[in-house]
């Protein structure tokens, strides 16, 4: 045998030996991953999230997008009674925590929420036991509410039929007193069942979902026009998203 071949026989053995004695780990979950985003590239960004490029109906031209990127902030725009597009990243993960600083223009609102399969569309098969929709918030410069999604079979005798919307869910609020056109903290969890929202490192809000302890699929943001003005304004700036592990 030439030396060349008892090398790559040796190596060969060696590696199928080490191979047997690695314990397998495919029943192990993958670990949801951790991200941040500061607008400071607008080609990533672009490259990680959904929907940016939207224009509103019906302009159809760059200057009536419903976000753009300037100076590395984040600016979402709510037309008239148009409503938003909202952008989406996509995450993996059941206990979840999503941060990021916000800044309200007069009469804008803000909607941060947690997706499950379909992005959180109404219309999937619930026989598929997943139950989960979405959690979301919405706030303003003067309230918060907090709201859950779940998929329902349909009622007793009707039959399922592609597309048929088969969601249902639960609101609660509270007021809020915050200062347009100046940065905000907000840090948004669910653990468990439970969705907690954080203004300015404190927590101001509290909410219990029916199947929110369920995988989710990805984060949305979108601004509304919570006013009679033409246009609102909101700014996003310094995201990140992580995974958090119970107690």
């Amino acid at each position: 045998m030439k030396p060349i071949q008892a090398c790559c026989i040796a190596l060969l053995c060696s590696v199928l030996l080490w191979e047997s004695h690695t314990p397998l780990r495919a029943e192990d979950p993958p670990v949801p991953a951790s991200w941040t985003e500061d607008f400071a590239d607008e080609a990533v960004f672009k490259k990680s999230w959904e929907k940016y490029d939207a224009l509103v109906p019906p302009y159809q031209d760059k200057t009536k997008r419903f976000w753009q990127v300037e100076d590395s902030v984040l600016r979402g725009n709510a037309y008239l009674g148009v409503h938003p597009v909202g952008i989406m990243h996509t995450i993996n993960g059941t206990d979840v925590r999503l941060k990021l600083r916000f800044k309200l223009g007069a009469g804008a609102g803000f909607y941060a929420n947690f997706n499950g399969r379909g992005n959180g569309s109404n219309t999937i098969d619930p026989q598929t036991g997943i139950r989960f929709r979405r959690a979301s918030m919405h706030l303003n410069a003067s309230g918060l509410q907090i709201y859950d999604d779940r998929y329902v079979p349909p009622a007793e005798g009707v039959a399922y039929v592609k597309g048929m919307d088969l969601s249902k869910g639960n609101t609660s609020g509270m007021k809020l007193s915050l200062t347009e056109n100046e940065w905000h903290e907000l840090v948004l969890d669910i653990v468990g069942k439970e969705v907690t929202v954080q203004i300015d490192g404190k927590q101001v809000a509290s909410h219990l979902t029916h199947t929110g302890d369920e995988a989710k699929m990805s984060i949305g943001v979108y601004v509304s026009n919570d006013s009679k003005n033409e246009t609102a304004e909101a700014w996003i700036d310094d995201v990140s998203f992580e995974p958090l592990k119970k107690e």
